[in-house]
């Protein structure tokens, strides 16, 4: 079911971030995440649990869509790559912070814990000014030149507003969702969506979101009754330390070359923990057994983190014809 708010996120996020700015669609999304976490903390009936799922689905789609995009338009063009790399390495914080409470503290407890986090980014927001290039098509060119003005800390912006101007003219003349669909018969277009496309399909069939959502149960199942939470506690931070690397590597060496390494190093730790788990189904479950399944479990996290898992936004971020972001 959170999959399915999910879908219904991802569609309502990008129809809400042109027509209302992604500033104020994240803002509007926050309310539906609060009211979702307060009923899956508060729940008594499995329904309530269900209901609260889907709405905290449908906001965590709109706004990670709104997020990057709003990444990639407060970014100036040689610091994109970075900044978008920061999504994961965030991502990895908050699961790391979950895996932490939920090894100390009741679940429901750790349900309402990001009702707090959704609020002050609720209030942040308004301390920030929406996209430039939406305030461009929707507020004038003053008020986007004021915009980036605070975004690059009072920097002359006149050649930035320029490029932002001529990528308006492009998307007045490409906004239908019909024209948009006839235009993938040219190369420019259909070559990078589909790139970008067929890259997030690949990453998430590489089974990133089975590791996290069932962490603990990997490492229980491979035999570490009692330490598996603090397992998956090590993953978090293994994440978290290769969102860090990765700020300085996406913005020094080849994106081509780092996500064949990263997905390579992935398929590889995941060929060992397959073959780990499979010889402990047959009963066999000594101590090297269970240090090999961290191990593969860890270099996979590290290597997703490390590479494929930014790359997969600073890609929509730096590929995507403006007119389709």
């Amino acid at each position: 079911v959170y999959c399915l708010g999910q879908f219904c996120g991802a569609l309502l996020g990008g129809y809400f971030g042109a027509l209302i700015g992604p500033k104020k669609t994240m803002q509007m999304f926050c309310i539906l995440a609060v009211l979702g976490w307060i009923l899956l903390a508060t729940a008594s009936h499995i329904s309530l649990l269900i209901i609260g799922r889907i709405l905290t689905g449908i906001a965590s789609s709109t706004l990670v869509a709104n997020t990057s995009l709003l990444v990639s338009q407060y970014s100036s063009i040689h610091k994109r790559g970075s900044f978008l790399a920061l999504f994961t390495l965030m991502v990895s914080g908050g699961l790391t912070l979950v895996y932490a409470l939920g090894a100390i503290m009741y679940w429901r407890i750790v349900a309402a814990i990001p009702i707090v986090l959704i609020i002050f980014l609720f209030g942040g927001l308004f301390l920030v000014p929406e996209s430039p290039i939406w305030i461009l098509g929707h507020k004038g060119e003053e008020e986007t030149k004021r915009a980036l003005e605070w975004l690059r800390g009072g920097e002359d912006v006149s050649n930035e507003l320029e490029e932002l101007k001529k990528t308006q003219e492009n998307m007045n003349g490409s906004v239908g969702i019909m024209e948009a669909l006839r235009n993938f018969s040219r190369p420019d277009i259909y070559k990078p969506v589909s790139l970008i496309t067929i890259n997030f399909i690949l990453v998430m069939l590489s089974g990133p979101f089975a590791i996290v959502f069932y962490a603990v149960q990997i490492f229980k199942d491979a035999g570490l009754d009692g330490n598996e939470y603090y397992a998956a506690i090590l993953i978090g931070f293994i994440r978290i330390s290769s969102g860090f690397f990765a700020i300085y590597i996406i913005h020094n060496f080849s994106r081509t070359k780092l996500a064949h390494f990263t997905f390579l190093t992935m398929g590889i730790s995941m060929l060992g923990l397959g073959s780990v788990m499979y010889i402990q189904s047959d009963g066999e479950n000594s101590g090297v057994l269970q240090i090999l399944s961290v191990i593969f479990v860890t270099l996979y996290m590290f290597s997703f983190g490390l590479g494929i898992g930014p790359l997969q936004w600073v890609f929509l971020g730096e590929l995507m014809p403006p007119e389709y972001k």
